[in-house]
């Protein structure tokens, strides 16, 4: 169902998105909208489940691989795809899945710390659900980036941006730290400092500098609030890119290109089958063909080929495994 936001509300989403740790006071002020409406709207926009809030956090600084993957499955009806599923759900290193229409069923985004780890994993999924039918599709995503949905708001040039990309050097946590982080994950939304300060018998400041150190580490990319785009009357596609180029000056220019369009919602660079994943949101198919086409015919010397995926819907989002930590929490009460 199509739910109608007034301006008002959207220059308030538009500019909590990737900015989910600014107080109601500091979007005040750069709005110039009272704070309690501020509150209010985000109150509301979540009721009405068009957004949630979550904590980004960077799966490669903590030592993972993500692996993309699409796939199908055979099912007679709509029991049996519940159960599977919900029996992909169950697999930790499932961080991502979706479900897809046209060329393939799903998609899912796995972490391993390495490639056998990865055939090990798909070996044992394959055993575990012989339904499955896993297509000759498989990305290593080693660059993510999310920008605004600048569509909410098309007269604000904003293109603010989050990334976070594979790296070689991996961050060694403390036990606490490792705790805050699947306190984080396993709560989803943004972190509650008093209930991670009574978990783990520590103070509220001892909580607040650790989520600055995880910051300042490259653990916490920031903050932001997922959508559901259907809910604000747009459809969300995802282009599959293959290039015959690795030419910086491309990158560099197609970036840039996807920080500015008033579609283009997210970017991820991955080896594969294509180099580049492009989500876009719009209002109907034929846009978007047309922004296909646009990119097409604007970087034609550089792209080999363009496959269009219709998105139905995101099954899990983003999900961070649990991390090994050496002690347990504290339990309530505690001195």
């Amino acid at each position: 169902m199509t739910l109608h936001l007034e301006e008002r509300e959207r220059r308030i989403l538009h500019s909590a998105l990737l900015n989910g740790d600014m107080t109601a006071e500091a979007l005040s002020e750069a709005l110039d909208i009272p704070a309690y409406q501020i509150r209010r709207s985000l109150a509301s926009i979540q009721k009405n489940e068009i957004a949630s809030p979550y904590t980004l956090v960077n799966q490669f600084s903590l030592g993972w691989m993500k692996i993309g993957v699409y796939f199908s499955f055979l099912a007679s009806s709509t029991e049996q795809i519940r159960d599977i599923t919900e029996r992909l759900l169950g697999y930790e290193n499932i961080v991502s899945l979706i479900e897809l229409f046209g060329a393939y069923q799903y998609f899912m985004s796995i972490n391993v710390k390495g490639i056998p780890e990865y055939e090990s994993f798909m070996a044992k999924l394959c055993t575990d659900i012989p339904e499955l039918r896993i297509d000759e599709s498989v990305s290593i995503r080693h660059s993510l980036t999310l920008f605004k949905r600048k569509y909410l708001c098309p007269n604000i040039k904003d293109t603010s941006s989050l990334t976070y990309s594979m790296t070689d050097a991996k961050t060694d946590l403390d036990d606490l730290s490792i705790g805050i982080v699947n306190h984080i994950t396993k709560s989803s939304g943004f972190p509650n400092v008093p209930e991670m300060a009574k978990e783990f018998g520590v103070s509220p400041p001892t909580i607040h500098k650790k989520l600055k150190d995880l910051q300042n580490q490259n653990v916490i990319i920031g903050y932001s609030y997922s959508i559901d785009p259907y809910k604000l009357g747009v459809y969300p596609y995802d282009l599959l890119i293959k290039t015959n180029s690795r030419d910086p000056k491309f990158k560099k220019k197609f970036f840039a290109y996807c920080q500015k369009h008033l579609s283009v919602v997210g970017l991820t660079e991955c080896v594969g089958n294509w180099q580049f994943e492009v989500r876009i949101e719009v209002s109907s198919p034929s846009e978007a063909t047309l922004v296909s086409q646009e990119i097409y015919s604007l970087f034609k010397d550089f792209i080999h080929k363009i496959e269009t995926v219709s998105v139905c819907k995101e099954i899990r989002y983003m999900k961070t495994p649990k991390i090994q930590a050496n002690f347990p929490p504290r339990k309530s009460g505690t001195a």
